[in-house]
């Protein structure tokens, strides 16, 4: 993984148990849109070979 994509999943992980980042949170750590963010998010624990549960339950947080 990217140093990039270890930081969205570290970020991801880090927010998981408050129901996930919001948008603000998000575009003053990155730069970016939730949405966007949600997309790096899936596209980096796919890489990483990440446990399925977690996979499902990172896309489902941040696919809204």
């Amino acid at each position: 993984m990217t140093p990039d994509a270890v930081d969205i999943v570290r970020f991801a992980l880090i927010w998981e148990p408050y129901g996930g980042a919001r948008q603000e949170e998000i575009f003053v750590k990155f730069g970016i849109s939730r949405r966007r963010f949600g997309e790096m998010l899936s596209q980096a624990v796919e890489e990483a070979n990440f446990d399925e549960a977690v996979v499902a339950r990172l896309r489902r947080m941040y696919a809204r």
